[in-house]
């Protein structure tokens, strides 16, 4: 009989603590967690129906990672890590050592770390990072035919757009760039230096304008420079890209290596 009044006693008990459980509020998530499940693990080839359905359903990602660079009115974007951002070369004043970003309606600053007018890239610093998630710097070209997403900037009520690569050139306005991007966007004036993401949701140029704005900078030199300054104990980017880094979000591999 004591047996059964003890069992009795443990099952009331966890049946208090199972209602009490059901009828309590749901903690909210971590905003890094949700962004971490929320990132797709696998690339638009790999994804059931057509890569542009796929890369509109993921501009959020693009999105959340896209500021304002000030006071040329351009944009930009966190890449590699948080207290990185990549944007246009010529959205920075000649002689510029800093500038201020901006996103979610506050200020920050930023260190102009590298800046190349030839390729059009300019990597900042800034003096705090953003809570979000880094978009990947492509160390590829991508290839005439593929679809890229565009969300421009962040203080614009646009809707996004996808865009096709037709071909890599050379561009009047980047004569020292053998394969400038040329795509079928139609860009405004402002939009320079947003990014252009591919199937694999990596940054493969940003906005630089010229010819009525169909034409993007490739982000590729970049990428390549930051890859070989990474430490040696860091993995590549491409060597292993299923490796938890801290410049993006684990991904599905799309090659072999």
């Amino acid at each position: 009989m004591p047996r059964f009044r003890v069992l009795a006693a443990y099952a009331i008990s966890v049946g208090v603590l199972l209602v009490m459980a059901a009828l309590s509020p749901a903690l909210p998530a971590s905003p890094w967690f949700t962004r971490a499940e929320a990132y797709p693990k696998q690339s638009a080839s790999d994804a059931e129906g057509s890569d542009e359905e796929w890369l509109l359903k993921h501009q959020d990602y693009v999105a959340q990672a896209t500021v304002l660079v000030a006071p040329t009115s351009c944009a930009g974007f966190v890449a590699g890590k948080p207290d990185q951002v990549v944007t246009a070369a010529h959205c920075i004043p000649v002689g510029a050592k800093r500038v201020e970003l901006r996103t979610d309606g506050k200020r920050y600053s930023a260190d102009v770390d590298r800046l190349d007018r030839d390729s059009d890239l300019a990597l900042l610093r800034l003096d705090h990072p953003l809570a979000v998630l880094p978009l990947v710097l492509s160390a590829e070209l991508p290839k005439p035919g593929e679809h890229v997403l565009f969300v421009g900037r962040p203080d614009r009520s646009e809707n996004a757009r996808i865009a096709t690569v037709q071909k890599l050139d050379r561009c009047p306005s980047l004569p020292k760039v053998p394969k400038a991007l040329f795509t079928d966007l139609v860009a405004k004036p402002g939009d320079s230096g947003a990014p252009l993401v591919d199937g694999r949701l990596h940054v493969v140029g940003l906005v630089h304008g010229g010819a009525r704005c169909h034409i993007a900078a490739p982000v590729a030199p970049l990428a390549r420079q930051l890859e070989e300054e990474r430490p040696k104990q860091d993995l590549p980017v491409e060597a292993n890209c299923n490796a938890n880094r801290d410049d993006g979000p684990p991904r599905r591999c799309t090659h072999s290596g």
